[in-house]
């Protein structure tokens, strides 16, 4: 039986950058998924990568993920694909979160960048940055890659959520969306903290919620 549930909050909680990726690069008449190409190059120790653990600034970051979109034949500046990465909020899986919420601990472990916007969920509105605390007060613990320095999918991440929360890896699911992500901490991940992917919303994410795991696909 799990005792918790740890949340990525990019892409779950809210609307994935994916979607306002996609139409930045209709937009600039970019390749479908140019960024996240870059993104998904060297996803350890890139550009991206870096600016998520806090080991370069967004100026410098500003450059370098320049550098990598040139070498892929077209010009975009890390500061344009900053200001896409707010996103709206979902209200179902808001819902499916107070739900399990009511019975199990819940984290949330998210990758985000300092000063990007307002709070954890990189806000562009003050009213954006509101409805995002107020998911994020749901939460028991919140770990950010640009706190810790440390980013998912390292296993240790997991580890300090976990010990946060006062549980053993293996009295916990996790929920996030990345397929790259999963197919990486397939690797690396914890091999004790259970994984589940959220690919969409709806009747069946509220019947896991209400079942005490909110995931499709388990």
């Amino acid at each position: 039986m799990y005792k918790a549930v740890l949340w990525d909050f990019g892409g779950v909680l809210t609307t994935s950058p994916f979607e306002s990726f996609n139409r930045f690069e209709i937009e600039r008449n970019l390749p479908k998924d140019f960024i996240r190409s870059i993104n998904a190059t060297n996803p350890e120790t890139n550009a991206w990568a870096q600016l998520e653990s806090s080991e370069i600034s967004i100026e410098e970051f500003d450059d370098k993920f320049a550098q990598e979109a040139a070498a892929r034949g077209h010009e975009v500046r890390g500061q344009e694909v900053l200001t896409l990465l707010s996103g709206q909020i979902r209200p179902e899986m808001v819902k499916a979160l107070e739900i399990i919420k009511q019975t199990l601990k819940v984290g949330c472990i998210t990758n985000n960048v300092k000063s990007a916007g307002e709070g954890p969920g990189m806000a562009n509105t003050t009213e954006r940055a509101t409805e995002v605390a107020n998911v994020m007060a749901l939460f028991d613990t919140i770990i950010e890659s640009s706190k810790t320095g440390i980013r998912k999918p390292d296993p240790k991440i997991y580890e300090i959520a976990c010990e946060e929360m006062g549980i053993q890896p293996n009295d916990a699911r996790n929920n996030r969306t990345r397929r790259s992500e999963a197919r990486l901490s397939a690797r690396i991940y914890p091999a004790n903290v259970k994984r589940g992917m959220v690919d969409n919303v709806g009747e069946t994410t509220m019947r896991y919620a209400s079942a005490g795991i909110a995931a499709n696909g388990v």
